[in-house]
């Protein structure tokens, strides 16, 4: 069996040809990411809220609308709503990331550099959701270790003086309550 390479080779170029990249656009410019984490934070109620009779997708849609409208009268390129919303998911996901690896280096002990500020890109983006659950996590009695552990002593030192099983239950039933 004899293989053609010339042949296979026309077949590939064709296929390449058929498939012609598309122009690459240009990086988001500062301004741009201003005026969208602007814009997304006057929006921000109608786009993080769950879908109701007075939120619906056509308003959800009109506003990310409005938004690429207000980025693209800067006048750096013209983005597409879906460009714009994948922006923002992607800004909001550094800024994630940043405000997390900020807070394990400020929680670092010894010396050594001071830890990296997050960057002015998403630094509004941080100030935006600083104070919500994405970011800093759930909170309350299961996620703080130090008072599960302090609720697990009180119960033991009270089962060891308790006099009977039955004050030991009852201070059970009250502190897993």
């Amino acid at each position: 069996m004899v293989f053609n390479m010339a042949s296979s080779v026309a077949t590939v170029s064709q296929m390449q040809q058929g498939k012609q990249k598309q122009p690459r656009k240009t990086n988001w410019s500062d301004s741009e990411i201003t005026v969208l984490t602007e814009k997304v934070e006057e929006n921000l109620d109608l786009i993080r809220s769950k879908f109701s009779n007075n939120v619906t997708n056509a308003k959800k849609n009109a506003a990310w609308l409005e938004i690429t409208e207000a980025v693209n009268a800067v006048g750096v390129a013209y983005r597409t709503v879906q460009e714009v919303r994948d922006k923002w998911k992607n800004l909001t996901s550094t800024a994630k990331k940043e405000f997390s690896d900020f807070g394990k280096e400020q929680r670092k002990t010894g010396g050594g550099p001071a830890p990296k500020k997050p960057l002015n890109a998403t630094a509004k983006v941080i100030e935006i959701f600083k104070e919500t659950p994405s970011f800093t996590g759930p909170s309350g009695f299961e996620t703080n270790p130090g008072k599960l552990m302090f609720k697990i002593l009180q119960f033991v030192l009270f089962s060891l003086r308790a006099n009977s099983r039955r004050q030991a239950s009852e201070f059970k039933f009250l502190v897993l309550n």
